[in-house]
């Protein structure tokens, strides 16, 4: 049976305490601190490319040049910055710029305890980094992830990557929240 929980904040607290664990797509940084603060984990590596000549979508799923989506946009190359700075005390916590996909390859397998990802939301994106995490993850270990919804803006992009490990017996899907843009938590089955 899938737990089902209120937030993704709920669904932390059943990550394990003093554990190693990464969010990749990092943004500005208010979930990794949810993350630090709720799972207390050992070693907290954000990754995050923060590019913001990286085109957002519109709900068309077409890249949007509107002007006024670009001046925001061009915020982005802040948020690295800030998001360093918010952590600098944190002794156990990596800030690292650095393409998802690219981060998890140059890590050694069974590496984490957990992963939780929210970046680009493109099919093709998201199942390449599921993939790696099902290496990456110890077995038993978790990968969560947010935005496991269909939306106009990215289709299928999360839910049809995750649901087609779950097909696979990669990963057993334990719990979601019941938000408006839910979380998941799967069980890593890989070893």
């Amino acid at each position: 049976m899938i737990k089902s929980v209120f937030t993704r904040m709920d669904l932390y607290q059943e990550i394990p305490k003093n554990s190693i664990g990464a969010e990749i797509g990092v943004a500005r940084g208010l979930n990794a601190i949810y993350l630090n603060h709720i799972i207390k984990p050992s070693l907290l590596y954000l990754i995050d490319q923060w590019d913001e000549n990286q085109p957002a979508l519109d709900y068309s799923g077409q890249y949007n040049k509107h002007k006024i989506n670009l001046k925001n946009r061009a915020k982005i190359k802040n948020y690295y910055k800030e998001v360093k700075k918010l952590f600098e005390l944190h002794e156990n916590v990596t800030v690292k710029r650095l393409r998802s996909d690219l981060w998890l390859e140059s890590i050694e397998d069974n590496t984490l305890d957990w992963i939780y990802i929210d970046t680009s939301h493109q099919y093709n994106q998201t199942k390449k980094e599921l993939d790696l995490s099902v290496k990456k993850v110890k077995k038993n270990g978790l990968i969560c992830g947010h935005d496991f919804c269909v939306n106009p803006i990215w289709a299928d992009g999360v839910i049809a990557p995750v649901i087609d490990l779950i097909q696979q017996q990669k990963i057993e899907m334990i719990a979601m929240s019941t938000e408006p843009l839910p979380s998941f938590m799967c069980k890593n089955n890989v070893e």
